[in-house]
């Protein structure tokens, strides 16, 4: 989702469900990301540094919770304006409506930022095969990993390389391991 600027900023960011088939709860991770030419870049002798800090807030059952996140960027070269920096963080939910605030700000100016209201649908398992969401990285390598060993530099940006190539990780589910299975997956 695009969110029009406030204060001075504007980010993309997109909620991604992951169940944890251990105690039927959920991951959601919110992933934001922001044009590196709103943050303040801070010229070193050799590098720039740029930084990018999230913020969620979340509503359960049992009250509010806030989880937080920051990314410090630092690059030998000024990063081209339109480069997103990506931020992201996560919280545990049941499934059933998550009511979200998250506020994406540059760490170099406080005050500086954007934020999104909305509400995330949790959803529940069906007795049936079902694909979480798909979370998608313009390269490996990153920090953002579910299985410990696919790691993703995710980012709600869903553009691909300088070769065309992208990188995506999802998951099914109710997929049991002695049945056979056609599968067929195409990316649009």
């Amino acid at each position: 989702q695009r969110v029009p600027r406030v204060t001075g900023m504007e980010m993309l960011w997109e909620a991604l469900r992951f169940q944890n088939p251990a105690d039927g709860s959920w991951q959601v991770w919110v992933v934001a990301s922001v044009p590196a030419g709103r943050l303040h870049a801070a010229r070193g002798a050799d590098s720039w540094g740029y930084e990018a800090r999230a913020r969620l807030a979340t509503r359960h059952a049992d009250g509010i919770r806030f989880d937080s996140a920051s990314n410090l960027a630092v690059t030998a070269d000024r990063l081209p304006d339109e480069a997103g920096l990506p931020v992201r963080t996560f919280t545990v939910a049941r499934p059933g409506p998550l009511p979200i605030t998250l506020v994406v700000s540059d760490g170099a100016r406080p005050g500086t930022g954007a934020w999104a209201q909305d509400t995330v649908a949790v959803p529940r398992i069906l007795p049936m095969p079902t694909v979480s969401d798909i979370a998608v990285a313009q390269s490996d390598g990153g920090t953002w990993t579910r299985d410990g060993e696919s790691f993703l530099r995710v980012s709600p940006d869903h553009v691909t390389d300088a070769a065309g190539q992208i990188h995506v990780y999802f998951e099914a589910y109710g997929v049991r391991r002695t049945a056979d299975y056609e599968v067929e997956v195409r990316l649009t």
